[in-house]
């Protein structure tokens, strides 16, 4: 007959310990390329009912320990809670709010409020969208960065001479600037001006630069780039295409720059601008696929117009216009992030 084994208060709480790092080595490691602290900790205080209040008691009196929380997730709502009150009484540190994050997530998924989508599941799940009040999408990402696109739009001509000359030109080009000094040296002025006129009419650079591809109009590029910088407004945007047979799925999402880990091109380095890695995105879904309703600010009044309805036919206007290149596409829905993360 098999006897209990009883275990004394500091073997239960070494097995209990031993049992918490088990769990924590099991469960998936998030690499946090993006997080919104704001937002997380504005809806955690809504989550953790109390944390507000222990916030604000721990900032009158620091050394006074509160004991009391009057959310129904004590320990997580206390633990977010002294995480806020370090940050904002010591240097941030950030590891903290990766921390905060999971357990915000965990509380947010536990209460079934967060709807997974992936390509293994978006075909019966993405009718559901709507139903959750948050969003987890996992793919392979697209970085697109305005910044960087009008910046190459607008050094594009000067890129590609560059390229041309170290790919092709290289040799050419040394060949006219030696032709061009031998016939610097010619005494006769009119043999001169033949001569340099003739070498001329032989090679033309940006014909062959434009040839290869890698010559655009400048006005062309001047007005593009213009379009979009307006249009995007220096905007960094990460998107999750999820493709299945018949059919095509896009999430979308505008990142804020001082909420990424580490600077955009160092991501884009790290990870190509199309990711081989899946990446998840965690947020609130802000438009849906299909055609979004908007409110129609044209309203027809009488035949006298009064400046503010003459205001409201401008943005009306305005707003149509803009759509044309920065509006949602069909098949697109668009989230607000809270985090973007690589799970290990």
């Amino acid at each position: 007959m098999s006897q209990l084994i009883t275990l004394s208060k500091p073997e239960e709480k070494v097995m209990t310990n031993l049992l918490k790092i088990e769990n924590s080595a099991t469960k998936k490691i998030k690499s946090f390329q993006y997080l919104d602290t704001d937002k997380m900790y504005s809806i955690s205080s809504q989550i953790f009912e109390g944390l507000t209040d222990y916030v604000l008691s721990s900032k009158q009196k620091s050394t006074e320990e509160s004991n009391t929380q009057k959310g129904r997730e004590w320990g997580s709502g206390r633990i977010l809670a002294d995480i806020i009150e370090e940050s904002a009484t010591t240097t941030e540190k950030r590891f903290l709010h990766d921390y905060s994050y999971n357990l915000f997530e965990d509380a947010l998924v536990r209460a079934q409020r967060v709807i997974e989508l992936d390509e293994t599941n978006i075909a019966e799940n993405i009718t559901n969208i709507n139903d959750k009040s948050f969003v987890r999408i996992t793919g392979k990402a697209l970085f697109n960065d305005t910044n960087r696109v009008v910046k190459s739009l607008t050094n594009f001509n000067e890129f590609g001479y560059a390229v041309w000359y170290m790919t092709q030109g290289k040799d050419l080009v040394k060949a006219y600037k030696e032709n061009k000094a031998s016939a610097n040296k010619i005494v006769d002025r009119n043999k001169k001006a033949a001569t340099l006129s003739h070498i001329d009419g032989i090679v033309n650079f940006k014909e062959l630069i434009e040839e290869a591809g890698l010559y655009i109009d400048p006005e062309h590029l001047h007005n593009m780039a213009y379009l979009l910088d307006y249009g995007y407004e220096g905007q960094f945007e990460i998107q999750l295409p999820l493709y299945l047979e018949d059919s095509a799925y896009l999430f979308s999402a505008q990142l804020k720059r001082g909420m990424l880990k580490e600077e955009e091109a160092l991501l884009i380095r790290k990870f190509s601008r199309e990711t081989e890695k899946e990446f998840t995105v965690f947020g609130i879904l802000t438009q849906s696929r299909g055609v979004s309703e908007k409110l129609d600010s044209y309203r027809k009044t009488d035949s006298d117009q009064t400046l503010k309805q003459a205001l409201m036919n401008f943005v009306s206007t305005l707003t149509k216009l803009e759509d044309t290149f920065t509006g949602k596409l069909e098949h697109e829905y668009v989230i607000d992030p809270i985090a973007v993360y690589i799970e290990l």
